[in-house]
């Protein structure tokens, strides 16, 4: 099976035909600092992987306190909603009138 031309699809085909010719080729290059985080996270990624290949147990382990910890988190906030409110006590004072 063949991939159809690009030219077929026709929303981006006719912007294609009828932009290029106005302000013609367009092409985005990420700015620096972007290509540094996506390094940065692509790097962050590829380590996590070995670091599991390698201790998978230890990286099990690891995984089910998260959970257990996250778990945790929300049924104590559940919790603490579910408590009794204290009871909010209004006043007002009137400032005197002065005396002579």
């Amino acid at each position: 099976m063949s991939n159809p031309a690009p030219e077929s699809n026709l929303p981006a085909g006719f912007m294609r035909r009828v932009l290029r010719p106005l302000i013609g080729d367009v092409r985005w290059q990420a700015p620096g600092w972007m290509r540094g985080i996506g390094n940065a996270i692509g790097f962050c990624g590829v380590a996590f992987a070995s670091w599991v290949r390698a201790a998978p147990r230890r990286a099990a382990i690891v995984g089910a306190v998260g959970v257990a910890v996250i778990a945790a988190s929300i049924g104590g906030k559940i919790w603490y909603d579910k408590q009794p409110k204290p009871l909010e006590v209004t006043y007002e004072v009137t400032v005197p009138e002065p005396t002579a």
